[in-house]
C-alpha cells in the first residue's frame, strides 16, 4: 500500500490523498482510494490538489469525502465532468447535501474568477456522489470496509 499526499498536508486547502492499495487480480491493475479533493480560493496554479486528470481518466478509482468544506471537496465537479474512467465517489447524506449547497455558492461568490466550475459540473457530480450509511460494511476493491 503507498499513501502519497496530492495536496495540503502543511497547508490549509486543496486536501487529497491518494492511496494505492493492493493489486487487482482481474486486471493486474493497483486499486485507487482518494480522500477528499479540495481546492484553495488562490488566484494561481497551486489551486487545486497535485493529480493529472489524465492519470485519474485511466484508473478505476474510489473517492471518499470526508466532509463538505471546499478544502476537502471543491475539485470533485472537475473530476466528476472531466475525466472517463469509472470512478466512485462516495459520502455521507449531509456531506453530499451540503457540498451541494456550499459548491453552488462557491460559484456566486468572490472566489467565482478564479474557479472553472459551472452549474452542470455540480450537478454532474451529484448524479456520480454515492451515499454511504456510517457503521455499515461495504464491499470495496474486493475488501470489507466498514465505515
Amino acid at each position: 500500500m503507498l499513501l502519497k499526499y496530492l495536496g495540503a498536508a502543511r497547508e490549509v486547502g486543496k486536501s487529497s490523498f491518494l492511496i494505492m492499495n493492493d493489486i487487482d487480480k482481474k486486471n493486474n491493475q493497483p486499486n485507487y482510494i482518494i480522500l477528499d479533493a479540495g481546492i484553495t480560493c488562490k488566484d494561481n496554479l497551486n489551486t487545486y490538489p497535485l493529480f493529472l486528470i489524465n492519470f485519474i481518466s485511466t484508473k478505476n478509482v474510489y473517492l471518499c469525502l470526508s466532509h463538505f468544506h471546499l478544502d476537502h471537496s471543491g475539485f470533485l465537479p472537475i473530476i466528476a465532468s472531466y475525466t472517463c474512467s469509472k470512478i466512485i465517489i462516495i459520502s455521507s447524506y449531509y456531506t453530499k447535501l451540503l457540498y451541494f449547497f456550499n459548491v453552488k455558492q462557491m460559484i456566486n461568490a468572490d472566489c467565482k474568477s478564479k474557479t472553472i466550475l459551472n452549474i452542470d459540473d455540480i450537478e454532474i457530480s451529484m448524479e456520480i456522489l454515492e451515499l454511504f450509511v456510517e457503521n455499515n460494511t461495504y464491499k470495496i476493491f474486493n475488501s470489507l470496509v466498514t465505515i
